[in-house]
């Protein structure tokens, strides 16, 4: 009996004394469910880890909680299929038309990649996409897209169109240019296409503007260091304008090192309208992020204002009892935990998961700061060290001395 209380109490001792080294807290409710997630915030990406591996749940008993942490970030799914190009031909009214075919049993597909000759500048063609069906006949795909070609202040050549994900083995395009010149086509590629958007979060923050002779600066401050982001966008009133916007971070240094270039631009002339108000570029983990857009000799853009936007991660709870639980984070020993629930949470049907929201950060009461080495707790105590050592060699040399002197 008395060793079974004992090893309790030891058990007790080391829970306390590996919970003193998280510093950080922040409670969350939970109301049940199956799945409950709770989306991460600027408090949790300054005070953690880079790579988040310090994240531990606890529950209302003080018990470990299994998660599995999502980053819910924008992905492509592509692989090609192969295409051979047959019967091309112009139609009577002007049209160009062919046929590709994807050979027996064609993977699934859902995009067209058509190379048109650089011959053909200064187009837009409406493209009509059909499929063979194996009753006979052809089905339309897709109708009433455009690719286009706008060579005059800039160069600007769209020849892609995504339709439904289909596995026909033949499929027909024809193409339609406004103006009913023919278009010459050197080749087309036949891919599985898919881009699968990840969940974004608007960052909030504050702004500072500056200015060089051929460019406005601003300066965002997310109020959190490790803060994601990998777009801003733009809300602009200058009706027409095309402007290099190049994003930069501090480095180590403290100097700003550029992680993207975009360019920015609106255009409403006969031959083209459309815009691109939106800078993307590799995601980064910072607390500040300049934006610069250059206008060169031009005026300067009426930007009305920016808004920036990061990916989230979220932490996945499986069968939580309703109640409070705290999340723990801020120990830089701490490595990765290692939870089924990782690999399991692919399979969870997240559409009807509870979610919760995390309370304010604290530092947590059982939280013990790491204690210097004792040089450093005690660094008088190796100046008198040295200085009794100093005084020591002084008289020895000043005995040596005087014994030579006799």
């Amino acid at each position: 009996m008395l060793a079974s209380s004992l090893s309790l109490l030891l058990a007790a001792a080391a829970a306390a004394a590996d919970l003193s080294a998280w510093r950080w807290r922040q409670d969350f409710p939970v109301t049940g469910g199956a799945q409950t997630v709770v989306a991460l915030d600027g408090p949790v990406y300054d005070g953690a880890k880079e790579d988040l591996s310090d994240l531990r749940v606890f529950g209302p008993g003080g018990e470990e909680i299994p998660y599995a942490l999502e980053a819910d970030v924008s992905r492509i799914e592509d692989a090609r299929v192969p295409a051979r190009i047959l019967n091309l031909v112009r139609l009577p009214d002007g049209a160009t038309r062919f046929e590709l075919d994807l050979g027996e049993h064609p993977a699934p597909h859902s995009y067209l990649f058509l190379d048109i000759s650089p011959e053909n500048r200064n187009y837009r063609a409406a493209v009509t996409l059909e499929a063979a069906h194996p009753d006979g006949g052809w089905a339309v795909l897709k109708d009433g897209i455009n690719i286009l070609d706008f060579s005059q202040d800039f160069h600007l050549r769209y020849s892609e169109l995504y339709y439904p994900e289909s596995d026909f083995r033949r499929l027909r395009v024809t193409l339609r240019e406004k103006d009913g010149a023919p278009m010459k086509v050197d080749g087309a590629w036949v891919r599985r296409h898919a881009h699968r958007p990840g969940m974004e979060l608007m960052t909030t923050f504050t702004t500072a503007k500056s200015s060089s002779a051929t460019s406005e600066i601003r300066d965002l401050d997310f109020g959190y260091d490790k803060t994601p982001v990998h777009r801003v966008a733009f809300s602009v009133s200058t009706p027409e304008f095309k402007r290099r916007v190049v994003v930069s971070v501090p480095g180590p240094d403290g100097t700003w090192r550029s992680v993207g270039e975009s360019v920015i631009y609106r255009y409403a002339s006969g031959r083209f309208s459309g815009s691109n108000l939106v800078a993307s570029f590799p995601e980064v983990r910072a607390r500040r992020l300049r934006v610069e857009v250059f206008h060169y000799d031009d005026r300067p853009l009426a930007v009305k204002s920016i808004t920036a936007f990061g990916y989230v991660r979220r932490l996945c709870l499986k069968d939580p009892k309703p109640d409070a639980y705290v999340l723990r984070y801020g120990n830089p020993a701490a490595a990765a935990p290692r939870y089924d629930l990782a690999a399991l949470s692919a399979y969870l049907d997240k559409s009807a998961a509870a979610e919760s929201k995390l309370g304010e950060r604290r530092e947590d009461s059982a939280y013990r700061a790491p204690s210097r080495p004792w040089n450093e707790e005690h660094p008088w105590a190796l100046r008198a060290a040295l200085a009794a050592a100093l005084l020591g060699l002084a008289a020895i040399v000043l005995r040596q001395w005087r014994s030579i002197a006799l």
